[in-house]
């Protein structure tokens, strides 16, 4: 695979494959090994052991056994140090490392604890489990509320169902009990 511009001009390397263009960039794969290019046909110097696509101006990279991320310049903004990594997503993504989850900035900054699980953001709040109890948090990576349930689910119409000591109990994003009396 090659780019070539409106005329029909190469503007690129030849490469196994060439992925669609995320953002600014397109991921590229030669020998299995991961870089990126522009529109414009220019590559990063660097090659990585595996790459995903760019969402906030970030694109997951590995090197050796360990995650992390380059912006759109081609410099690492975050480190490879993490045993997994999900895209960006408003600004923020998930990071694991020793069986541990948080969210990370832009520039790799954590900005949460460190919980047993974290899952994806719905209504901004985010379920998480500490020591086998579940709560939340919110995009800033507050806890909005403790983990004292034995299971959460996820926000829908500012309303969430969790579990705590059997019972199961509807609750609004401030982690009030709603009852039916207080519809």
């Amino acid at each position: 695979y090659i780019l070539i511009n409106l005329n029909g001009d190469e503007i690129s390397n030849w490469y196994d494959h060439i992925y669609d263009f995320q953002e600014l960039h397109a991921r590229v794969k030669n020998d299995n090994k991961y870089s990126f290019i522009s529109k414009k046909g220019e590559q990063f110097p660097i090659w990585f052991d595996d790459a995903g696509d760019f969402y906030n101006g970030r694109a997951k990279i590995k090197v050796d056994k360990y995650w992390g991320f380059v912006s759109h310049n081609g410099e690492i903004a975050v480190r490879a140090e993490y045993d997994n990594v999900n895209n960006y997503s408003n600004n923020i993504a998930k990071v694991e490392k020793n069986n541990k989850s948080t969210f990370i900035d832009l520039n790799g900054k954590v900005i949460t604890d460190w919980f047993d699980r974290i899952y994806h953001f719905s209504e901004e709040r985010a379920i998480i489990c500490k020591d086998n109890k579940w709560g939340y948090i919110d995009i800033t990576g507050r806890v909005v509320i403790k983990p004292i349930y034995d299971r959460a689910f996820a926000f829908s119409d500012g309303e969430a169902m969790v579990i705590k000591n059997g019972v199961t109990i509807k609750i609004d994003k401030q982690g009030n009990e709603i009852t039916n009396e207080s519809n």
